[in-house]
């Protein structure tokens, strides 16, 4: 039986995620096949709560690429699907 989580775009991400840069492209989907191994059970460095989030159950994923250090917020859906939502790189 596989116990692999499924990860999916939120369909207004998909643009998003053609514009970022190749690298950042493969760090983010890199990070995702860690979320779909280990679902809600993948921790830091890789993964943490978004604690000041106006909704409930947000997380994030934590990669570094291209130069910048990237989050991408995520929530699991009823379906117990990761669903990415967001992607920005933050300033050091």
């Amino acid at each position: 039986m596989d116990k692999r989580w499924k990860v999916a775009f939120v369909d207004a991400f998909e643009p998003e995620f053609e514009a970022l840069p190749e690298a950042v492209q493969d760090e983010l989907l890199a990070s995702a096949k860690l979320l779909a191994a280990f679902g809600p059970q993948l921790g830091r460095p890789h993964a943490d709560t978004l604690d000041d989030s106006v909704f409930a159950n947000m997380k994030e994923l934590r990669f570094d690429a291209d130069g910048g250090v990237w989050r991408v917020a995520f929530a699991f859906d009823p379906e117990r699907q990761g669903v990415l939502l967001v992607a920005g790189d933050k300033p050091r």
